[in-house]
């Protein structure tokens, strides 16, 4: 058993409606027979501290859910992110389910962007403190050997200090109880603030668990027409991981107007995109049938049309083009295929 059925458990600003639309589009697949495969709750070291992410979040909501002692612990404890951790990566390695691979697959789709923030913190303190003009000019150690401690031990970096309304932000690449963090900081003199830093606008997706005898159920979500952190609907995909690491699609529904779209998870195999993450040159290759006028675009976040080339087909074969990426960004890009005026989407990290 690689984990215990009895251990409680407890995102960037940019055009969110474009964002949106292509997620929807691309996750609008509407399956509802249940499978279940044998799946692994192995990863490596890489994948584990991203999934480490949402495992730590889930436990955090559950903990502050149940009113649980931890609350008041900095440090979240792992036996209440384990369970939910194992289940995750269950899920991201259960390829052969299409809703799996479409939800996890590629680089680190669909995870728990919501509430509670786990390695943001914002500190105001009074002006005429030292430590504080030591952070205004970036200098750490402080010289207060309490605000040194919490910085030390819990590696906080600063990220920028607000000399107007004097106060800091710290980052750090561990994850906290930042709530309880903050109440250490307010425990040094003439600190008159300290809470978490939320990101300006969380990705509107997430993952929420609850924890049965037998298993583990997962729902992911995506919302969309979303304004200021809201969204008016959702699409949902359900799983049950057993406590030996076997995965079953159990539904997907979704409350959107739209759930008469005809393409699905499945239709995206015919896509070739590679290498993705890519440095320099990126190869776009579909499988598309003779007849078909075809173009791909690369669309930015903002939903500006960087580049665009033509995709031609005289029987049913493969196509492929080649976009040079090199002169772009870090971050994340879309890709537009256009085939007889239906558009479909896809993803790739430029790093």
């Amino acid at each position: 058993m690689l984990f215990s059925p009895n251990t409680r458990i407890l995102p960037m600003c940019f055009n969110v409606k474009s964002y949106l639309t292509i997620l929807i589009i691309l996750l609008s697949a509407n399956f509802c027979q249940s499978q279940t495969v044998q799946s692994s709750c192995f990863a490596p070291d890489s994948v584990k501290a991203l999934y480490m992410v949402d495992a730590k979040r889930l436990a955090l909501r559950k903990i502050f859910e149940e009113n649980l002692t931890y609350k008041d612990s900095i440090h979240i404890p792992q036996s209440h992110s384990d369970t939910v951790m194992n289940a995750l990566i269950a899920v991201k390695n259960a390829t052969s389910i299409p809703e799996a691979d479409s939800l996890t697959g590629g680089y680190y789709f669909v995870h728990t962007t919501q509430p509670p923030t786990l390695d943001k913190i914002v500190v105001k303190a009074d002006s005429s403190l030292a430590w504080m003009d030591s952070l205004s000019i970036g200098v750490i150690p402080t010289g207060d050997n309490y605000i040194d401690s919490l910085i030390n031990t819990h590696y906080l970096s600063l990220s920028f200090f607000n000399s107007f309304s004097y106060n800091a932000g710290f980052e750090t690449d561990s994850n906290y109880n930042i709530s309880a963090l903050a109440d250490a900081f307010m425990e040094a003199p003439l600190v008159y603030l300290a809470q978490e830093n939320p990101y300006p606008w969380p990705d509107p997706a997430d993952i929420k668990d609850t924890i049965y005898p037998d298993h583990v159920q997962l729902t992911y979500s995506i919302g969309f027409n979303c304004f200021m952190g809201g969204c008016d609907y959702y699409r949902y995909w359900i799983f049950k991981v057993y406590y030996d690491c076997s995965v079953e699609f159990v539904d997907s529904y979704n409350t959107s107007p739209w759930t008469g779209m005809d393409i699905t998870e499945d239709w995206m195999d015919q896509i070739q995109i590679y290498p993705n993450p890519v440095s320099n040159s990126l190869t776009v290759g579909a499988t598309i049938a003779d007849g078909d006028i075809a173009s791909v675009d690369i669309i930015n976040l903002q939903g500006q049309i960087i580049e665009s080339k033509d995709m031609n087909f005289s029987s049913i074969i493969s196509s492929k083009v080649n976009f040079d990426v090199s002169h772009l960004p870090e971050g994340l890009y879309v890709l537009k295929f256009n085939i007889n005026g239906v558009s479909y989407y896809e993803r790739f990290i430029k790093k």
